[in-house]
């Protein structure tokens, strides 16, 4: 019997350690990205131009919880994200994350192109498999972002 009670108390009390974290020394803060960058074209030839397209989009989710499927009105979009293009967003360019490349602006469509050479990437002989990372980075509505691609000879 007094096996038992050790037993059950030495389990209750490594419960009790294990489970005494304090709630911020698990949390990692993250804030997530104000727009959805989506990138393009990101597999070309070894002898081709490099024309990469970003689109910079904004999402308005101010409707996705307002859905009640007694009161739909076509004209009015429920419980959807709005995808809207950013317009005049500038976009820093980056070459493998860190070294700055060059700077574009998103046209009406919120769409910004990358035309460039593979040389000007840092590869004089591209071969098939080669890649090289691009930074898309930027600020929209006082936060800072970036977005990572990767864009890979064929």
């Amino acid at each position: 019997m007094k096996k038992h009670t050790l037993f059950s108390v030495l389990m209750a009390g490594a419960v009790a350690m294990l489970s005494a974290c304090v709630d911020e020394d698990v949390k990692m803060d993250r804030i997530v990205s104000p727009v959805l960058v989506d990138v393009a074209n990101v597999n070309l030839g070894a002898e081709q131009a490099i024309e990469v397209t970003a689109t910079v989009y904004d999402l308005d989710k101010s409707h996705i919880l307002e859905y009640d499927p007694t009161k739909v009105d076509p004209a009015i979009p429920s419980a959807n994200i709005d995808s809207i293009p950013v317009t005049n967003l500038t976009l820093l360019i980056k070459l493998n994350g860190n070294t700055d490349l060059m700077s574009l602006t998103t046209d009406a469509n919120g769409k910004a192109t990358l035309s460039t050479t593979w040389a000007e990437l840092g590869m004089v002989n591209p071969s098939a498999g080669s890649s090289v990372t691009i930074g898309w980075s930027g600020n929209y509505e006082g936060q800072d972002f970036m977005k990572l691609s990767k864009v890979t000879v064929e």
